[in-house]
């Protein structure tokens, strides 16, 4: 080969390098002195570039996996971040009311406790006077049995006197007797002297000096009737006052009665008035002992209410800092959030602009298609059937997925959540987040998916990947997948 067609040839190997083409065919035998070394030179070259490149890939895919995944973590941030704020708005305006409904409290307490005070003041004067209404009440009581006792002593002497004019009465109703016995006396008198006029005017001069004792006798009789007569009249207006002025005792003997009765009345009266007002007197010091205690007690409360008044302007305030630390921190996540999508964005970018890596290579798409049937197959069979694993258990996902890991053909099987989070990667999973690969994004819908030959991000060397939905009572809860080995 002339020295104008090795120079060619190293050309060639360099354009299909600069278009993507990495693929070096083995020897170099026909280059030759310098040309052998630059070809040699360029391999080593070429081979630097398509590590380059694999490295750039699989990190591309990290980029974009963890920028989708910080993408994903900033929206729910975000959106918690809208709720708290939301939330701390809400709490913010309730705290207000709350604080303005708590101010408002303390007044109406500190009125309370101001009534309180004057109570105990009523009460103090209550006390004051239902002393001075006690021993009024007593003087009265007092009074009372002094009209009692001068009744009875009057009540004494009206039955006394009731029975001194008995007597009086009985007294006169003898002395009428006796002037009726008078007067028949003199009656008898009076008729014995007319007989013995009569006989002395038969005797004749020896009668007439029996006739002037008969006369004189006579005259005495007519004078003692009319004398009884005057004295019966006498006794008889004497008699007549009498019964009227006994009448009258007898009817202010009931007064003095009745007036004893009313008197004993009103002392029963004053007696249920003083232990009532006794009973009273001690509620009222009741009462002046529990307003003390109560004032007391008011009095702490006030200072106790001071203090809550302190720190309800203290939480208002703490609320408010609190409610203004939000609203900058939801500015701060608005712009992370910004900043996310342009990381997201310009890891796109960078992923196109990378070259696909080993496209040139040929792979026997038949024995492809019945390695990836044959793990369909036992995905479904083997894992999707197990008991439990669409509750998405990591536990039980490790124990289900090692032992499928131990096929030959399997370089990694993993699971996932319907967010493209990893459930359970063996190995460990090369990217964050499966949302950004194909596959996570054509099972997330429901379909069977074997992707195109690419670098793994795990193995970092040309895979495919086969996936399927897990689903759950027909849903769709997540998605398992594996790498097969070329």
């Amino acid at each position: 080969m002339t020295e104008n067609e090795q120079a060619k040839r190293l050309n060639s190997l360099v354009k299909a390098a600069l278009q993507g083409n990495f693929e070096i065919k083995k020897g170099g035998d026909e280059f030759d002195g310098d040309f052998r070394e630059l070809y040699q030179s360029i391999c080593a070259l070429i081979e630097n570039e398509k590590n380059f490149f694999t490295e750039t890939q699989v990190t591309s895919s990290q980029i974009i996996s963890a920028s989708e995944d910080l993408s994903l973590t900033l929206e729910e941030n975000n959106s918690f971040m809208q709720e708290l704020y939301t939330g701390a708005k809400e709490i913010n305006k309730l705290n207000n009311s709350n604080y303005q409904s708590t101010v408002e409290a303390i007044e109406s307490i500190k009125n309370i406790v101001e009534n309180i005070e004057r109570v105990r003041g009523y009460s103090a004067g209550a006390k004051d006077v239902s002393g001075r209404a006690e021993q009024a009440i007593n003087e009265g009581i007092k009074q009372i049995y002094d009209i009692i006792s001068l009744i009875s002593s009057i009540e004494d002497t009206s039955k006394k006197t009731v029975t001194y004019v008995d007597k009086f009465g009985e007294s006169t109703k003898q002395i009428t007797k006796i002037l009726t016995v008078v007067h028949d006396i003199a009656r008898e008198t009076e008729i014995l002297s007319f007989n013995a006029s009569i006989e002395s005017k038969r005797a004749g001069v020896e009668g007439r000096a029996f006739g002037v004792i008969a006369g004189s006798i006579r005259e005495l009789s007519e004078k003692s009737r009319k004398e009884v007569s005057e004295i019966g009249n006498v006794i008889d207006d004497i008699n007549s006052g009498l019964r009227t002025l006994t009448d009258n005792i007898h009817d202010d003997f009931s007064r003095v009665e009745q007036s004893v009765e009313h008197t004993k009345t009103i002392e029963n009266s004053l007696t249920r008035i003083r232990e009532t007002f006794t009973e009273l007197s001690n509620q009222i010091g009741g009462i002046m002992d529990a307003s003390q205690t109560q004032n007391q007690l008011a009095a702490d409360m006030n200072g106790k209410i001071e203090g809550v008044e302190e720190n309800s302007q203290l939480v208002n305030e703490g609320f408010n800092n609190v409610y203004d630390s939000i609203k900058k921190q939801r500015s701060s996540m608005d712009a992370l959030n910004s900043l996310g999508k342009y990381l997201l964005g310009s890891a796109n970018e960078m992923s196109g602009i990378v070259k696909s890596v080993g496209s040139d290579d040929e792979y026997d798409e038949v024995a492809i298609k019945a390695k990836t049937e044959s793990i369909f197959e036992a995905l479904s069979s083997e894992v999707l059937l197990f008991p439990d694993f669409a509750l998405l258990d990591p536990a039980t996902h490790k124990s289900v997925l090692d032992k499928f890991f131990s096929r030959d053909i399997i370089e990694a099987v993993w699971s996932n959540d319907k967010k493209g989070r990893f459930i359970y990667s063996n190995p460990p999973a090369g990217i964050k987040n499966a949302k950004v690969r194909g596959w996570f994004k054509e099972s997330i819908t429901g379909k069977q998916y074997t992707s195109e030959v690419y670098i793994s991000a795990i193995t970092k060397k040309p895979c495919i990947t086969v996936s399927m939905p897990i689903i759950d009572n027909g849903v769709i809860v997540g998605v398992l997948g594996a790498d097969l080995a070329l």
